[in-house]
């Protein structure tokens, strides 16, 4: 099993919630909460994990 760091940071402008693996190419993924943010980024990593 592989393991990823994911980086969150809290974008004040957007009132939004950005996420980040630098593991993963094109695993990014923005949320309202982090709640959305979590389930938009298993999309992310899924739709990458798939095409491998």
């Amino acid at each position: 099993m592989r393991t990823f760091t994911a980086y969150i940071e809290y974008d004040a402008e957007t009132n939004s919630f950005v996420g980040i693996v630098p593991g993963i190419p094109g695993a990014h993924s923005v949320g309202d909460t982090l709640d959305e943010l979590q389930a938009n980024s298993r999309k992310s990593w899924n739709w990458y994990w798939e095409r491998q």
